[in-house]
């Protein structure tokens, strides 16, 4: 593994002490560095950022005051960036203790592409319309009504999504109709292969049918 290391302090930090009152914001910030660390894994790049902050100590033999890292204190914030090529795809991932919002928005300049709220609500959107649509078919009602509830009912008792276990549930569903055609469900299912969030805030909508009333 190659690494090539770049330390930058920010221009607004060499005045003060700990902390200085930046003019702009009028607020006191932390001083501390930057580092910039770019790393080869094999044939793949990588950028890894990292915000430290810098700690107040007093020498125990000269009673000077100094001021360094800390190596005990774990970094808070980190970006860390796997550079895309011919055989693998961009991934970024961000570490922030205090999730703040001026370091990954305002700093990195970053945009959060799907929350956990919206990957949930449009993954089971997505399987519910797959399901309907057969469902809908003369005498298809009944197992479309069971496989919806087991898919919803799925997304309701777990805290993360895991496609292996979705379509588990869909694959090994015996329909009490012969006819109920389950290939026209598993294989638009695999769009979600590759899906990995949070299962996060059901929507009402999506809420389990009354298997008596839904034929």
């Amino acid at each position: 593994m190659t690494l090539k290391i770049f330390i930058q302090r920010s221009s607004f930090f060499k005045y003060s002490p700990t902390f200085v009152l930046d003019p702009k914001l009028g607020v006191k910030v932390q001083r501390g560095s930057l580092l910039h660390i770019h790393f080869k894994q094999g044939e793949f790049d990588n950028i890894l950022i990292c915000k430290v902050e810098h700690d107040e100590i007093i020498n125990e033999k000269s009673f000077d005051l100094n001021r360094g890292l800390n190596t005990k204190k774990k970094v808070f914030k980190a970006f860390l960036y796997y550079l895309g090529n011919k055989k693998r795809d961009e991934e970024i991932y961000l570490n922030d203790k205090n999730n703040s919002k001026y370091w990954w928005y305002d700093f990195l300049e970053l945009e959060q592409v799907n929350t956990d709220d919206v990957n949930t609500e449009n993954s089971l959107d997505k399987l519910v319309k797959i399901i309907d649509k057969e469902k809908k078919k003369e005498g298809l009602a009944f197992d479309g009504t069971l496989l919806r509830n087991s898919i919803v009912g799925y997304f309701k008792s777990n805290h993360e999504f895991n496609f292996t276990e979705v379509y588990d549930i869909v694959s090994n569903y015996s329909p009490f109709n012969s006819k109920f055609p389950l290939t026209n469900i598993i294989n638009p299912l695999c769009i979600l292969n590759n899906a990995n969030f949070n299962i996060i805030n059901v929507s009402p909508k999506n809420k389990l049918i009354d298997i008596l009333n839904s034929c």
